[in-house]
């Protein structure tokens, strides 16, 4: 039996006979070109392989798995299982939920995927902070990997949920051009991408055309790869959601200027630029600035993503997170 939604027609048809049709509002592009589908399906299976040696590797572990998100019509999700992976696939529309009930269930009866109908990013929240969840009766152990087309509204929030699973090895995902640029940049060009530049290593393996979607999206895609760092986050990912707020709280000013930006919009309860802070000053921020060398005339985009990671660092030394690192 072959994959049956890669037309246009049969998207269609399958739809319309349950009275639906893609949603805007979920974001629902499906992927259409096998040739795409085949590459992402092989990059995971190669980073699973690989985990047999990895230093993420648990005795205890049994065969990673892999978490889908969104998997829609279940086009990786088919060929993840052809190579024998078990999937977890966490879909929020009914719809999509039944029609691969009904192609994956017949078609894999011997190695079927946990289907859940629910919300990704409540259970990425519980997978954060327990080694398994129980959901309608399924006990389900943390994934080791994750994947997905993930929808743009909802994209960074699933990746900094994702980034942060304790047990998370690494991930494929699919998403809009512009975004993914943002994130695999080795410039400081968005606080988000320097933010998951502390957890992992991110990079591109290929663009996707608009063409290559149902419904056609107005504007192109891309593979991205993480790999999450066997050595653990650079520096407390607290400390520097903290340094990053400040530091991107006024786009195209200098750091200095940021930071008091930032530190007067905490002070006056006016923005949510921050996070508290109470220890922290400018001159505190100075202090850490000038022993590891960030001049603070510098622009935000135009620092080093690394010099943050170190700042970060200065400053839990001098004053200490406040917080569990969690």
């Amino acid at each position: 039996m072959k994959y049956p939604y890669y037309s246009r027609a049969a998207i269609r048809a399958a739809m319309q006979s349950r009275g639906a049709a893609p949603r805007k509002r979920l974001g629902q592009n499906y992927l259409i070109e096998p040739a795409i589908v085949e590459r992402m399906a092989a990059s995971i299976a190669e980073r699973v392989e690989n985990l047999k040696t990895s230093p993420f590797r648990d005795s205890n572990d049994t065969r990673p798995g892999v978490l889908e998100i969104g998997p829609g019509l279940g086009v990786l999700t088919w060929h993840l299982l052809l190579s024998s992976i078990p999937v977890t696939a966490i879909e929020i529309d009914p719809v999509a939920v039944h029609l691969l009930q009904e192609l994956l269930l017949p078609a894999f009866p011997d190695s079927p995927p946990q289907l859940i109908r629910a919300d990704a990013l409540p259970l990425l929240e519980q997978w954060r902070h327990t080694r398994t969840i129980n959901l309608d009766g399924i006990s389900l152990p943390r994934p080791h990997y994750v994947c997905g087309n993930l929808p743009y509204y909802i994209s960074t929030d699933l990746l900094l949920a994702v980034a942060r699973l304790p047990a998370i090895v690494g991930g494929v995902f699919l998403l809009q051009q512009e975004f993914a640029e943002r994130i695999v940049s080795p410039e400081a060009i968005s606080s988000l991408g320097v933010f998951l530049g502390n957890l992992g290593r991110w990079q591109s393996l290929m663009r996707v055309r608009a063409t290559c979607f149902y419904p056609q999206p107005t504007v192109d895609s891309t593979v991205i790869a993480f790999e999450a760092h066997p050595e653990g986050p650079r520096c407390s990912p607290i400390i520097l959601e903290r340094v990053l707020r400040l530091s991107f709280a006024a786009r195209r000013k200098k750091l200095i200027n940021a930071w008091q930006i930032g530190l007067k919009a905490r002070g006056s309860g006016t923005n949510d630029v921050s996070l508290p802070v109470e220890d922290w000053n400018i001159t505190t921020l100075q202090s850490a600035a000038r022993e590891i060398g960030l001049d603070e005339r510098l622009r935000a985009e135009a620092v080093e993503p690394g010099k943050y990671y170190q700042l970060a660092n200065c400053l839990e030394h001098t004053i200490g997170s406040g917080d569990p690192v969690s």
